[in-house]
């Protein structure tokens, strides 16, 4: 599906408007974090990763999903995997009072125990609201104490040059004793 097939659809469904210029990049292009459309078409025993977000009633929305063509290898599943577990260990630290450099740390520690730590190419996250990308900013050097309330992404991503990408991105809402996932769209690897 093409990104403006994409922001059509969060149109015609009520958005006002995409957050932000959607990305869908496949192949090796899904190696790039922050990949511009290109006329390259999808194709079989791909990775194709799609981030898009919408502006509802002047509150914006970020997600990521990354798909698989074909079956997926067991280098594919393992990967993934990997980035699911580590989005999963950033979900539990999450709750009112705990650093953002925790957060991102729970993350990142997972990702280099399944030896793709030097995959990872940016930080865990951001807030959300009124702008796209808001404070606080979750990396393993944001000083910032999450609050109730908060609206996070937590966007674990390992980019592998020539291969391709895997980023799995959640909005979560933080709360006193935890924190609460706002999309609802399941997590699981989506094969095709």
């Amino acid at each position: 599906m093409r990104e403006c097939e994409l922001e059509y659809r969060v149109k015609r469904y009520g958005a006002q408007a995409p957050a932000f210029e959607t990305i869908v990049a496949s192949g090796p292009r899904a190696a790039c974090p922050h990949a511009r459309a290109s006329p390259k078409p999808l194709r079989k025993n791909e990775l194709v990763v799609i981030d898009l977000g919408a502006i509802l009633h002047d509150y914006c929305s970020d997600m990521s999903r990354t798909l698989f063509l074909g079956k997926p290898s067991a280098r594919v599943r393992r990967v993934y995997c990997a980035v699911q577990r580590a989005q999963q260990r950033a979900f539990d630290a999450v709750r009112a009072g705990v650093r953002a450099a925790e957060v991102a740390a729970a993350a990142c520690h997972t990702l280099v125990a399944s030896g793709l730590g030097r995959y990872v190419l940016h930080g865990l996250g951001h807030g959300v609201g009124l702008e796209i990308h808001e404070a606080p900013r979750l990396s393993q050097d944001g000083h910032a104490l999450l609050a109730a309330g908060n609206v996070i992404t937590l966007e674990p991503g390992i980019y592998v040059p020539s291969w391709g990408g895997v980023r799995l991105e959640d909005v979560v809402l933080v709360q006193a004793g935890g924190a609460q996932r706002l999309t609802p769209t399941p997590p699981e690897l989506i094969a095709l």
